[in-house]
């Protein structure tokens, strides 16, 4: 294992030049994005790292096995399948690899562990929209669609996204202007009110309207909101209340799948290869694959996982989360 696997097992890293530059695993990131931290460095051409703030010394990967993962002279030499060859360290003696000039096997605590049977994955089955839900979708991706055929500065940001008007047409994309209120009975929802009894309604959110279909019919609504109109914290992407949950594979019949996190992504790569591959959107990078695609990805040649890679720091348990590089 190189010194730069060794890192990127800790924290995030990105190219820079000859260098490999992040947040040191012990004292962080004085960035506010930690990917764009430059205070711990990977030298791959030499095999050594240092941390600006921590670590100015710097060492090579038995020194980061020994800082980071607070393993022992040996254990960490044994981990590398290295040979110690200092002939000045006070404890040679009474080392393993001092005394018998080779590779210690590394104790069982820290041998790779043998594979656990897998579990069995059971999918869990897809939920579908009521009726009365697709019908009313059904209407408004038509009155959406017409939208967005109409609105230059939509179609222009689609384009430069990778999706001209023939790809609009073909994924029957459209425009929402302004946020809509409908009455949720119509749309199959049941009804809900507020404490002071007034009912409440479905949001439907200003912005590019992206429908998945299953078997031609409408099962899911994503509206995919400008990143100028965000608050804090609000997702870019919102789906209408009532959606089915699948996760549909275009071009199912492909030997090959990739999977995105967004609905755009898939419909890019669908685009651009959907005579290679399959594509298939998650909306989410812990979401699971339901039944009915479960099948589809079992017997793929290959299976590309493009999760968005977004590490963030967690200040409550002190730790990176980072749900795409997970998946």
């Amino acid at each position: 294992m190189t010194l730069l696997e060794l890192a990127e097992q800790h924290v995030p890293m990105r190219k820079v030049g000859n260098e490999w530059h992040g947040p040191c695993p012990s004292c962080g990131t004085s960035q506010r994005d930690p990917r764009l931290s430059d205070r711990f460095t990977v030298k791959i051409a030499r095999e050594i790292f240092f941390c600006r703030t921590c670590t100015p010394e710097g060492g090579d990967a038995v020194t980061f096995l020994r800082k980071f993962e607070n393993k022992s002279c040996p254990e960490a030499h044994a981990l590398l399948g290295k040979v110690c060859v200092s002939t000045s360290c006070p404890a040679r003696d009474k080392c393993s690899q001092g005394k018998k000039g080779s590779v210690a096997p590394a104790p069982r605590s820290l041998q790779a562990p043998k594979p656990a049977a897998a579990h069995a994955f059971v999918p869990a089955e897809a939920s579908s929209p009521a009726d009365r839900w697709r019908a009313r979708a059904a209407k408004l991706i038509a009155i959406a669609h017409a939208a967005l055929l109409d609105c230059p500065a939509q179609l222009d940001y689609l384009a430069r996204r990778g999706l001209p008007r023939e790809a609009v047409e073909r994924y029957q994309l459209g425009w929402i202007a302004e946020d809509l209120y409908r009455p949720r009975p119509a749309w199959g929802l049941p009804d809900e009110r507020w404490p002071n009894g007034k009912p409440k309604m479905l949001k439907i959110h200003r912005g590019i309207l992206i429908p998945t279909f299953v078997s031609d019919q409408p099962h899911r609504l994503r509206v995919r909101r400008s990143k100028d109109e965000l608050k804090d914290g609000e997702p870019g992407y919102i789906e209408v209340k009532g959606s089915g949950n699948d996760r549909v594979i275009l071009n199912p019949d492909a030997r090959g799948v990739v999977v995105v996190e967004s609905d755009l992504d898939a419909l890019l790569v669908d685009w651009f290869a959907g005579d290679l591959v399959g594509a298939m959107p998650t909306v989410s990078a812990s979401a699971k694959p339901k039944e009915s695609t479960w099948p589809i990805l079992k017997k793929a040649l290959a299976i590309l996982v493009a999760s968005d890679f977004e590490p963030t720091w967690n200040e409550e348990k002190q730790q990176w989360n980072n749900v795409g590089g997970k998946a």
